[in-house]
This record gives C-alpha cells, structure tokens and sequence, in this order.
C-alpha cells in the first residue's frame, strides 16, 4: 500500500492520496471489530456500508501510483522485498503465536504451521492463521501489481484503455460467477483466480484515473458532488432493499439482494471512490502540512498487518484479569474469545476503543523501531516478538 510518491520529499506527497489510505484502513478495521458483534456505529453505513468497497478502493489507490520508470526486474523486485517478504515474516510469526493460542487451549481457530499455511493459502483463501487473516490483501496486491507491470510491458505503455476495457469485463464475469455459484465448496486455487480478476480492473481504473481523467474531473469531484453521490446510492439501497457486502477474500455476493447484484458489486466500489475523492479533495488544502496525516498515512502497511492481533491480545487480556477477579467486563464470553479472532470482549464502548488503538499502535510502535538501524530493528522486533508470546504462554496458564 505504500507508494513512490509517499517515498519523496514532504512536498511531494499527494495528500488526497494519503487520506484515502487513512479512511480505508479506518474502514477495514471498525469493519472487523464489527464483525465481532459489537454493531460498531457507521456513519456511512446508509450508502456506503463497510466491505462494500474498501478492498478495490486500496487496489484503485495503488493503481493511481503505478511506476511505469522502474524496468520490469526493477519493479518487480521491490515489491518483493517492501511487500512480500515483510508479509511473510509476519504470516510466519503469527503462525507461531496460533500455535501457542491452540497449544494452551485459549482459541480453536487458525492452521497448523505447514509449508502450504506459510507459503500458499495466503495466496489463495487467506486463513492460515486468523490472527493476520487481512494479509491476504497484501498478497493478493502484489500478484496484482506483478501481472499488471507484466501486462504493461507488453503492450510497451500504451495498453492502458484497452487493459482497463478488458478487465472491466473480467471484473464482471468474476462478479458473476461467485454471485451465482458460491456454495461453500469453491476450490481455493479458483477462488484466488477469481479473486485477482475482480480487482484487476480497480487497479488499471487508477491506473487512467491518474492519467486520463484526475486533471478534468477534480474540477468537478468535491464535497458537492460527494453529498449528491451519497443522497443517491442512500436512496438506491433503501428502494432496492439491499445491503450491499462483497466479501472480496472469499468472493462471496450472497448479501446482494437484488438479481442484478454482480453488477453492483463492480459498481459500488466505483461509485464509494467517487464519493471518498471529492472528500478528500475539499480536505487537502487544509490538511496538507498535517504530520499526524502523513504518518498515519504511511503506516497502513502496519495496520493491515497488526490490527486483529491486537484484537485477540486485548480480548485475551480481558479473559486473564476475569479469571484473575481482578476486572470483569460487561459483556465478555470466553467461548466468543475462543472461537472468534475479531472478538473484543463484548463490550461496544471498549471494542471502539480498542480499534483505535489497533490503528494506532501498529503505526507508533512499527514506525519508530524502522527508523533504527538494521541490526537494533531486528533486535527491537524479535524481543517484541518473544515479549508477545510470552504474554500467550502466561495467558494460558493463568486461563488453563
């Protein structure tokens, strides 16, 4: 999720950009604490509900930065080493925090730490381990990313429209088809190759956004625009009866109402990143110098990496200090804490708080150990690391 121009000068950043990034990653983690059966308060919810539109909004944010002066090794290889190698230390240190969670008997979700759950169902189903389940965006961006540099080259800089034509159909025909043929027995192989294809075309529509249309339509996308946009699509839903929820991980549509619903899960997104830019665009000028903006910003990556942690490790908390007697919060059920990764103890006051914090932890804590030299961050993560787990093991003796 990070990007070139988030890499320059202070001067240089696109500051529309990176409170996209923010409102996105703000989404994906009230979106999951919601999850956990708490009703966390939407705001948006009339229009724009959470996973209607989050995950091809970030694909569409990394199309828009798309870096077409790298070679294709270039390219390649740096996304490697900035995306894919991090998400794989981190899918491989969670894989040893589940297996501490299952060993004492505090969860009974997650996988076993296999070759196949540390190298290849983040790629296809993204549930290896359940407490870093969002990383299958990460993976799934950089696949995306790489056929798209490919495709690129190819067509030598000159295939954009005709990419974004091409897959804007693909997009449907993935749409239609998990619309209409999820069952629950999907192979996990054909469900990524769904799953990438309907993305794709988010990513190329940054892609010509950026290129063709930001410099004439920014003249006409602003908070104007955005309170029409919202009236309408408010409007739409409640006429249709539909609650629009495209589970982009597991290609499911089923809460799609209306027959026509492959459609609209291509169109929502669509329409929600029209909306959040003319937001975006009247924010900019006021909030441009904004460090807080720019730092939040750029530790998105960190968010999508660490927030469900964060999650099991409060609710675990709260589970210690109840069979302690020491604090006992309203609401918290052990059997929710063992059978649930979004669980946050029940309690819909401190499931708002703790997400919060799950997005402001992981971006203070990561970004202040990566501006240490090499060796002092290796050591900073591993006794993090080993300090989390050590919290797990006495967790479970406490609990067991």
């Amino acid at each position: 999720m990070n990007s070139p121009t988030l890499e320059t000068k202070p001067q240089g950043f696109n500051t529309t950009m990176l409170l996209m990034q923010c409102i996105g990653i703000i989404a994906v983690v009230f979106g999951h604490a919601d999850i956990g059966g708490d009703d966390i308060p939407n705001l948006l919810n009339f229009a724009f509900p959470y996973y209607s539109w989050h995950m091809p909004f970030f694909v569409f944010i990394s199309g828009y930065f798309f870096n077409r002066t790298k070679t294709f090794y270039k390219y390649i290889g740096g996304k490697l080493k900035t995306h894919l190698l991090p998400a794989f230390i981190v899918n491989l240190v969670s894989g040893v925090f589940s297996y501490l969670l299952k060993a004492y008997e505090i969860t009974n979700y997650g996988q076993d730490i296999t070759l196949k759950s540390l190298f290849v169902t983040p790629f296809t189903t993204g549930y290896q381990f359940y407490i870093n389940v969002s990383l299958w965006f990460v993976f799934a961006l950089v696949v995306i990313e790489i056929v798209a540099c490919l495709m690129d080259r190819l067509a030598r800089g000159k295939g954009d429209v005709v990419f974004l034509i091409v897959t804007f159909f693909a997009s449907l025909y993935c749409s239609f088809k998990t619309y209409y043929d999820f069952d629950g027995t999907r192979g996990e192989y054909y469900n990524a190759v769904l799953r990438f294809g309907f993305l794709m075309f988010f990513f190329w529509l940054g892609v010509c956004y950026r290129k063709y249309g930001e410099k004439a339509l920014k003249k006409f996308i602003n908070y104007k625009t955005s309170i029409v946009i919202f009236i309408v699509q408010a409007l739409i839903l409640e006429l249709t009866n539909s609650y629009i929820n495209v589970n982009v991980r597991d290609m499911r549509l089923t809460s799609i109402s209306v027959p026509n619903g492959f459609w609209v899960a291509v169109v929502s997104p669509i329409v929600a990143t029209v909306f959040f830019l003319g937001v975006c665009y009247s924010l900019a000028p006021y909030l441009k110098t904004s460090k807080p903006l720019i730092a939040f910003g750029r530790g998105t990556k960190y968010v999508m990496y660490y927030h469900q942690l964060i999650f099991v490790l409060f609710s675990l908390l709260f589970g210690v200090l109840k069979k302690l007697n020491l604090f006992v919060l309203d609401g918290f059920l052990f059997e929710k804490m063992k059978n649930s990764n979004y669980y946050t103890g029940g309690n819909l006051a401190v499931t708002c708080v703790i997400a919060v914090l799950a997005l402001i932890l992981p971006v203070v804590v990561c970004r202040f150990i990566d501006k240490q030299k090499l060796y002092l961050r290796v050591i900073l993560y591993t006794v993090l690391a080993v300090g989390v787990g050590g919290f797990i093991t006495l967790s479970g003796a406490v609990l067991n």
